[in-house]
């Protein structure tokens, strides 16, 4: 592992989670600053966060926050600022909420990691970065550079110590063999306060576990802890530290032997200018960007509260939102791959000139602020000179532009520089693109049009644009069917209603009213409003037939149950807004389908003859037909945020691949090869992929993500091979105080069976993350009596072979309860989770030395992991 480092983001695995409290953030009101200046006291005016303590032991942040003490620590430095009167570092006082987006908004722009934490130079770039959107400039603020490789002494760091300044430290984690320290991980706090004459330092540390023994809870984020000298040389460290004298973390089970404990290796500075006050007369100064700008925001959303100029371009990463409340005037050009880039300006340009590149869950929202206003505005608006190509939008993913006037009387976008040229001002590109335009007056009030006119225009066939864009209005995000209009943009296609069976194949047919067919019918387009399209033997054609056209289905809650539901050689662009989408039909086709819309498409119906790979860009898609769902050389695959479910009877024997924060759930059914892919990548940080339930898994299964974890506990099957990453995690869900005595594996808790005899879990140089999921006030932290005794759970049966020994690699990086301590082990050809109370003072007799040796050899195998 490397040394200084933190995590990422991990998709929430039910609705449960978002009802479980935020906890960890201690709130400081802020604080007035006279006109004599007195900065606050850092010790009170710093929030007391906690890595693992956002939701229910961390399950708001991924890998339940054990690798994001660079974000964590670099969030409590901000919230000192805040509190030292930069108010403009917040919108408003800051709560928990507002703590949690900040450690997912600089988690993101460090590029944390789940399987190697968070580097100094991405946290120290995350805070220039955020300062910057905020309007502080390079020339009003100071942060050390992270190759200076400073190591400061206590009375060095008491002179940096002042005033607004910020100290951010890095901890290396290490162990002696034959005099030799080797460095094994990282760990970032933040110093608040140093007493030179006894030889202490006061920090907020984000995990307070690893350097005392004391529980990861707020009310232990404020340590002071007694430092010693350690002198380095180039051959007693490895990797080397240099001729150096570093400062020693000297607590109790971390002496200065240096067995198995900490070094401060780096301290880092950072300081706003005091005329950077809002007291002061603060004027936020424009954020300069000339070159490609990465801004992965780790979920959160991070609002930029000045004017962006510059030559360079946005390169949108993982999800959530940038919104910005000014205008971009950037020239560059913008690749959005998730989330969204938000504009609130009224006026001129909203994202900058350049060409806007849309693909994976990227989108472009359009939110004026301001009242009474007609808002006229432009994106990717270079024009071409004749002699070379001017802006464009194109999309190739699951991709969204949204359209909201708020308060203005309208709203009119354009977009594209192209004119004359024949070059489209939009474009589409890949194997599954769809494009939703969101808006609730398309083409009235809210307008997005296009600049240019004839082949710069989209493409409208039979009064139609392709099926694959569409638009949405309302809470419930309703689909229509579109065309183009050069006056008015993007608006709702003509549709034919009443008696289904006289439509034609150029119908765009839609329905509010149930309707059963008589006959076979053909349909260009069919849209299904909350009502049933029935048709005993009889079969709906709809599309064109054609490879190159994909044959549009919406249903806004609607319900198709003819014989057979025909597409052809099309592909089928099945939109669904709102739960309840359900199609009963047998699919017939060979084009594959692609699914979207934020709503349940429900397939109840054989699939036989249907063949083709498909996806699923949004939303849900639900396979509930008895049998097997198309061909075992197809794939499904799943992106980011969208979910794949499987129920009992149904069987999809090819592979089954999932993208970041892509959820895959087994709900007793069949799959055949399963690919969580990883949660992280050389492009940026990315959320893993899950997987949820129980069922069977005939092939091999790529653990580059999350397993496990269900509201509702089952066995899941695995009857081929397991790999994993050294990012994967499997998530053990306990809903009910019971172990092996009371409840059982599979019934109560989820559990594995590996069938294949030569299955393993893990290994020595890629461990799982075992990462815990309680049930709302049942985690050893609640006090709870159940956790004063000693439990065991039957987790994993290994039913290929007569004994599980070295087949499980896993470990606890999250896991320090002061109740007590986990561990597991190989019973037979069974893996076996214990759980050892820590007895109260009165009980704990001639059993406490034993007890200490035990608790010793967990806490620093834990220790090893916050970063």
């Amino acid at each position: 592992m490397s040394a200084s480092q933190s995590v990422l983001s991990r998709k929430e695995w039910n609705s449960r989670y978002f009802g479980r409290a935020l906890v960890g953030a201690f709130i400081v009101a802020g604080l007035g600053i006279s006109p004599a200046q007195t900065w606050p006291d850092k010790n009170t005016a710093t929030p007391d966060l906690v890595q693992t303590d956002f939701g229910s032991n961390g399950s708001l942040l991924p890998m339940d926050g054990g690798d994001y003490c660079g974000p964590t620590s670099a969030t409590m430095a901000i919230g000192y600022l805040y509190n030292a009167g930069f108010t403009q570092l917040f919108n408003s006082a800051p709560d928990d909420a507002a703590y949690l987006n900040l450690v997912k908004v600089l988690g993101g722009l460090a590029g944390t990691s789940d399987s190697g934490g968070t580097y100094s130079t991405g946290t120290l770039s995350a805070i220039e970065t955020y300062l910057s959107a905020k309007g502080i400039s390079p020339a009003n603020r100071f942060i050390t550079n992270p190759n200076d490789g400073n190591h400061l002494t206590l009375t060095e760091i008491a002179n940096e110590n002042i005033e607004q300044n910020f100290l951010i430290a890095v901890i290396g984690w290490y162990y002696e063999e034959d005099g030799v320290f080797y460095r094994d991980g990282g760990h970032f706090v933040t110093i608040t306060d140093q007493d030179v004459a006894n030889g202490t330092l006061t920090l907020h540390n984000p995990y307070p576990n690893a350097l005392l023994d004391e529980p990861n809870l707020p009310a232990y984020v404020q340590q002071t802890v007694n430092m010693v000298d350690f002198v380095a040389t180039n051959s007693n460290t490895n990797p080397s530290l240099g001729n150096a004298t570093y400062l020693q973390f000297d607590t109790d089970e971390v002496g200065p032997t240096l067995s198995g404990q900490g070094i401060l290796e780096q301290v880092f500075k950072i300081r706003v200018d005091a005329s950077q006050l809002p007291s002061s007369g603060f004027v936020p100064q424009d954020w300069v960007i000339d070159a490609e700008r990465k801004l992965a925001t780790g979920g959160g959303t991070l609002t930029v509260e000045t004017k962006v100029t510059g030559s360079g371009g946005i390169k949108k990463q993982d999800e959530g939102e940038v919104i910005f409340t000014r205008e971009v005037t950037l020239t560059g050009d913008h690749s959005i791959e998730g989330g969204g880039l938000v504009s609130e300006v009224s006026t001129g340009h909203a994202f900058g000139t350049g060409s806007i590149d849309l693909s994976g869950t990227g989108r472009l929202a359009f939110r004026p602020t301001g009242s009474g206003q007609a808002v006229n505005l432009a994106a990717a608006s270079h024009a071409n000179d004749g002699s070379s190509d001017g802006s464009a939008v194109s999309f190739s993913g699951a991709n969204e532009i949204e359209l909201d006037r708020g308060a203005n009387t309208s709203l009119e976008v354009t977009l594209g520089g192209n004119s004359g040229n024949g070059i489209s001002n939009l474009s589409q590109s890949g194997t599954s693109p769809t494009l939703v335009i969101s808006a609730n007056d398309l083409g009235g009030t809210e307008k997005l049009k296009i600049a240019g006119s004839g082949a710069n225009l989209p493409t409208v066939t039979s009064n139609m644009v392709s099926a694959n864009i569409v638009g949405s209005s309302g809470t419930q995000k309703e689909g229509h069917f579109l065309t183009y209009d050069e006056d008015d943009g993007f608006i709702h296609a003509t549709t034919t209603t009443g008696d289904i069976n006289v439509a034609t194949s150029t119908s765009i047919y839609e329905t509010d009213t149930a309707q059963e067919l008589t006959g076979d019918v053909s349909v260009q387009a069919l849209s299904v409003k909350g009502t049933t399209v029935t048709g005993g033997d009889e079969t709906l054609s709809v599309g064109s037939n054609s490879s190159s056209q994909p044959a549009g289905v919406i249903l806004n809650g609607g319900t198709i149950s003819t014989q057979t539901l025909a597409f052809g050689a099309s592909q089928a662009a099945i939109y669904a807004s709102k739960d309840g989408g359900t199609i009963n039909s047998e699919i017939i086709g060979s084009g594959g389908l692609v699914k979207f819309g934020k709503g349940d498409l429900i397939l109840n119906g054989s699939s036989s003859a249907f063949s083709g790979d498909s996806y699923v860009n949004e939303g849900s898609l639900v396979l509930s037909a008895p049998g097997t769902w198309a061909g075992a050389a197809d794939t499904i695959s799943v992106r980011t945020g969208a979910t794949l479910k499987v129920e009992e009877g149904t069987t999809f024997a090819g592979t089954t691949t999932a993208a970041s924060s892509g959820t895959v759930l087994l709900t007793g059914g069949t799959l055949g090869t399963l690919e969580l892919q990883s949660s992280t990548s050389s492009a940026g940080p990315v959320q893993g992929a899950s997987f949820q339930g129980y069922g069977t898994i005939t092939g091999d299964v790529t653990l580059n993500g999350y397993l496990g974890g269900y509201e509702g506990s089952g066995t899941l099957t695995i009857d081929g091979l397991v790999t994993a990453d050294s990012g994967a995690a499997y998530i053990w869900s306990l809903d009910e105080l019971m172990d092996d005595t009371d409840g059982q594996a599979g019934v109560d808790w989820n559990t594995i069976d590996f069938t294949n005899s030569e299955a393993t879990f893990g290994s020595s140089e890629d461990t799982i993350s075992f990462l815990f999921d309680f049930g709302t006030g049942l985690d050893p932290n609640s006090g709870n009596a159940f956790w004063a005794t000693d439990h065991l759970w039957t987790l994993f049966t290994f039913s290929g072979r007569s004994s599980a020994n070295h087949r499980v690699y896993m470990d606890f990086p999250t896991s320090a309860f002061p109740a007590g301590n986990f561990d597991y082990y190989h019973v037979d050809n069974t893996i076996v989770l214990s759980f050892t109370a820590v007895p109260e003072p009165s009980a704990l007799g001639l059993a406490l030395l034993a007890t200490a040796l035990f608790s010793l050899n967990r806490r620093r195998s834990s220790r090893r992991q916050p970063r």
